[in-house]
Parts: structure tokens; sequence; C-alpha cells
């Protein structure tokens, strides 16, 4: 079930999708709906493009982001615990954990260390199954050891 849930969501990722319509595409030029089939594919390959230009991406990225403005120094607690959500992690053992981690799972760890040293002795909370069902490797360990390697004690990261 967890592998049909998982290969279920990256059907509907973008880049899926676009490669869907092509096929579609393709197939009703070849069943004789040429008119149809051109219009899919164009729109396709429309979508790529403009998916993988930089402007696209930083209004859909700025949409979410804009809501949340960084965390200011003044309004931190002295005491507290910060709680870090994973966000992928590669399966390959043999690579260091920061070249393990997902871009958004290093960029939070990053800040909840900048975080806990504003703070005296924050617990950290690192939290991340396995939520690949290929990559036997869970989340929250190669969080930690990353945490680890930036110095953070290890009696304060759960």
């Amino acid at each position: 079930m967890v592998t049909l849930i998982y290969v279920g969501k990256h059907l509907l990722m973008p880049l899926s999708v676009i490669f869907l319509a092509l096929v579609l595409g393709l197939l009703l030029n070849r069943g004789g709906r040429r008119r149809w089939g051109a219009i899919v594919s164009a729109g396709a390959v429309i979508l790529l493009y403009l998916s993988s230009i930089s402007p696209t991406a930083n209004r859909l990225l700025n949409a979410l982001e804009s809501r949340y403005p960084p965390l200011s120094p003044a309004l931190l607690p002295d005491m507290g615990t910060l709680v870090v959500l994973g966000g992928g992690v590669s399966g390959n053992q043999g690579l260091p954990a920061a070249s393990r981690l997902s871009k958004a799972t290093l960029r939070r760890l990053v800040e909840a260390a900048r975080l806990a040293a504003l703070m005296e002795q924050p617990l950290i909370v690192v939290s991340g199954g396995r939520g690949n069902p290929f990559v036997q490797v869970k989340e929250a360990e190669v969080m930690t050891e990353f945490l680890l390697s930036l110095g953070i004690p290890a009696g304060q990261i759960i």
C-alpha cells in the first residue's frame, strides 16, 4: 500500500503529468486524431518550458515563502524546543550527512542550528522516517548525524 501511494504521488508530480500528456499526445496523433494530438503535445511542451525557467519557479515559491517571514531573534524565547521536519534524504551511505540531505532538509537544519545558538541549550527534535519505500534510511538518523557534525551536543537532539 505504501509503495502504491508513493508511486501515485510521483505520478501526480508536474514533470510526470507533462510526460504523460506527451505520451497522450503521441497516442492521439497515432490514433488518427492528429489535431488533438498536436494540441496536447504543444501544451505539454509549453508547460515543460514554463516550469523549467526561473521566473515561474520564483513566482510559485514566493507565493509560499512570503507568508512566513524569518524569525526575529528578538522574538525568540531563551529556552524551548525546536522541531525540525524532515524533507527527504538520499540512501547513499557512502556520502557525508550534508550531501545525503535534501536541500529543504538541509536549510531547515542550518536554521535550527542558528536558532539553537541564540537560545540556552534548546532541545532539537528531528523527525522523519522512511518516506521512500525504496530507501532503507530514516531521515531523522541522517539529520542527527548532520547536527552532530555542526557541534550540537547529542544530549540536545531527540
